[in-house]
């Protein structure tokens, strides 16, 4: 066996070493997603803006929010489908989440453009 051989084998250091372990990861990265969604309502438009292009420039914070409420919640969604969370621990993620954000549904609420209420619960 040569050194290449060995390399190929060894997982990475991140890498979950059992399911209990890959369940936690999942829950973390879940509730990761949602916090970045949050986060967002703390920075300005032109801060977001400040390196788009023309063509790349989000119209206002909400619509970003939006968007990155609509990724946490595929990731929730996956995470379910895929046994590694329950439903019930992604809908206590968002709970988590407005508890910890308040101001992030009002913003959304606020703006226009908002057809739909992603992220208000997950799916599965």
């Amino acid at each position: 066996m040569t050194s290449s051989d060995s390399s190929a084998r060894t997982p990475h250091a991140d890498a979950p070493r059992d399911l209990a372990q890959l369940k936690r990861r999942a829950l973390y990265l879940v509730q990761n997603r949602y916090e970045a969604a949050a986060r967002l309502q703390n920075l300005t438009l032109e801060q977001l803006n400040r390196d788009r292009g023309a063509g790349e420039r989000h119209a206002s914070v909400a619509e970003l929010i939006r968007w990155e409420l609509a990724r946490a919640e595929a990731v929730a969604t996956f995470a379910v489908t895929l046994g590694l969370i329950t439903p019930d621990q992604a809908r206590q993620a968002i709970a988590d989440n407005d508890a910890a954000h308040p101001g992030l549904r009002e913003l959304l609420k606020r703006e226009p453009n908002n057809p739909t209420n992603i992220g208000d619960e997950p799916t599965g």
